[in-house]
């Protein structure tokens, strides 16, 4: 698999296979997968297997979602048809508050950011930008100043995305744990 961030990395989830191993409807699958926490989580194990090296961090662990080479760390975030948020996950939510300093924190603590697009799912992409190209479209205004928050087209029409070759990695089909 090519290792690098030039590329948009596409899979194909198998729901059926997915819903009947999680013993749910492949309708309710379908509908727990659309919603960005979820498939953000998914990622986070995919984009493992996908980048060579990643580790994951436990799921308690505040900060990063994995870690790479020489203590590299990587976010993962969803990028769904309402976009996304590049910014902590506690700063999310009804209630809860986001400034200037923590959306800078926030790109500054990984070096890479991982954006999984749910939008036609089940197909996946999965989409590497690195801490320096996000703190680059939050300086010219691509990302709320308040909430770094970005629509699904304007993410697409970056530079740093549009010229982008898409591999293919086929269909997953999400298998039991190995014992």
């Amino acid at each position: 698999m090519k290792n690098d961030m030039q590329y948009i990395y596409r899979l194909i989830l198998d729901s059926a296979m997915a819903a009947k191993g999680m013993s749910v409807s492949e309708a309710r699958f379908i509908e727990i997968m659309k919603d960005g926490r979820a498939i953000s989580r998914f990622a986070e194990d995919y984009a493992v297997k996908l980048y060579p090296g990643l580790k994951l961090q436990p799921l308690n662990h505040k900060g990063s979602d994995a870690t790479g080479a020489k203590d590299t760390q990587y976010s993962v975030k969803a990028l769904t048809k309402r976009g996304t948020a590049v910014r902590y996950s506690g700063n999310s939510g009804k209630g809860r508050h986001c400034h200037e300093k923590d959306v800078r924190e926030f790109i500054k603590q990984s070096a890479v950011h991982i954006f999984v697009d749910n939008t036609k799912f089940p197909e996946l992409s999965l989409i590497s930008v690195n801490s320096g190209v996000l703190m680059e479209w939050y300086q010219k205004g691509s990302l709320g100043k308040n909430n770094g928050q970005i629509s699904y087209k304007s993410f697409y029409k970056q530079d740093e995305v549009l010229g982008r070759e898409i591999v293919d990695t086929g269909i997953v089909d999400i298998p039991k744990e190995e014992q």
